[in-house]
């Protein structure tokens, strides 16, 4: 018997952060068999000088016995990470993750809007956890953004700005 196939490849479940994956790789933790496979990777240049982003695919079997029958459960799986060049030439993952970051649709929505309100190109969030951005915010030249920040407009952040930390 063949399922039928998704209406959609939208992800059934999304598991973010060390905890979250480390519980559902728990689950499967009982299973008879598993196999992995990577079956893909692409690497893109990051916004700065020595990062890039990437995106694994693979797809991992866990075989189980279920009454007279094994049944393989297959997990396709999506792996997105940040990563930089280290000073001997090697690509390694960021020890800290990405910056969540969260722009009023009402000022941002269209590429003309998000240009008009970076002139001079997006703040640095190197040390930024997460920036929320509500109303109408326009940033300077070499602005800076650490830990969480919340702004809110009508605002203009001025040029070389510390935001936070």
């Amino acid at each position: 018997m063949v399922p039928d196939p998704p209406a959609d490849l939208a992800p059934i479940h999304s598991h973010r952060g060390r905890e979250a994956i480390t519980a559902a790789v728990a689950a499967v933790g009982g299973v008879t068999r598993t196999e992995h496979a990577v079956i893909g990777e692409v690497y893109d240049a990051g916004a700065r000088a020595g990062a890039a982003r990437g995106r694994i695919a693979c797809v991992a079997h866990h075989w189980n016995q279920r009454g007279d029958e094994l049944v393989d459960v297959a997990w396709h799986l999506r792996y997105d990470d940040a990563y930089e060049l280290t000073d001997d030439g090697q690509l390694r993952p960021r020890a800290d993750p990405e910056p969540v970051v969260t722009l009023d649709s009402d000022f941002y929505k269209l590429l003309p809007d998000f240009e008009q309100r970076f002139p001079a190109g997006v703040p640095s969030l190197r040390r930024c956890r997460s920036l929320q951005v509500d109303g109408d915010v326009t940033f300077g030249a070499d602005v800076v953004v650490v830990g969480d920040v919340h702004l809110t407009g009508p605002r203009h952040i001025p040029d070389g700005e510390q935001l936070g930390g």
